[in-house]
């Protein structure tokens, strides 16, 4: 996962010139397939540790895009990436505790594709905001 961690730093051109909601898409689109792939083969190491990886890729790369929004969507981009990191903290908290009551009712896989289901759902949400006027390539929050 660090090593998938460290190779995000090599998407931050392919980031930075493509929309928000491009990279956004793709980027939590690919955590959440690493997430649905430690549930569905979980006793495979060549798979777990490509998941691993790509996990590691894709959530610091998400982390990424969710800096640029911030600095493209806030007057002052520090307050907004202040916020950002708040925010991404709170999700954290409240996400691993409602997985971790799942995996208690349930089991590992039922938690693992529910949390890579919630995963997309981002992305897909992302799909329906609408871009900023003047035909500007950078994504703005619908309000």
């Amino acid at each position: 996962m660090g090593a998938g961690s460290s190779a995000a730093l090599l998407l931050a051109p392919w980031l930075a010139q493509h929309s928000v909601r491009t990279t956004w898409c793709i980027t939590v689109g690919a955590t959440s397939a690493a997430t649905v792939a430690f549930a569905l083969v979980p006793t495979s190491p060549p798979i777990s540790l490509a998941a691993a990886g790509l996990f590691g890729l894709a959530y610091t790369a998400a982390t990424s895009v969710l800096i640029i929004w911030a600095s493209l969507a806030a007057a002052n981009s520090a307050a907004g990436t202040s916020i950002l990191f708040i925010s991404l903290v709170l999700g954290q908290a409240l996400g691993s505790t409602v997985i971790g009551a799942l995996i208690e009712t349930t089991n590992f896989v039922v938690a693992f594709i529910t949390a890579g289901a919630l995963c997309l759902i981002s992305a897909l949400g992302a799909a329906t905001q609408r871009t900023s006027p003047v035909g500007r390539q950078e994504d703005i929050p619908v309000p």
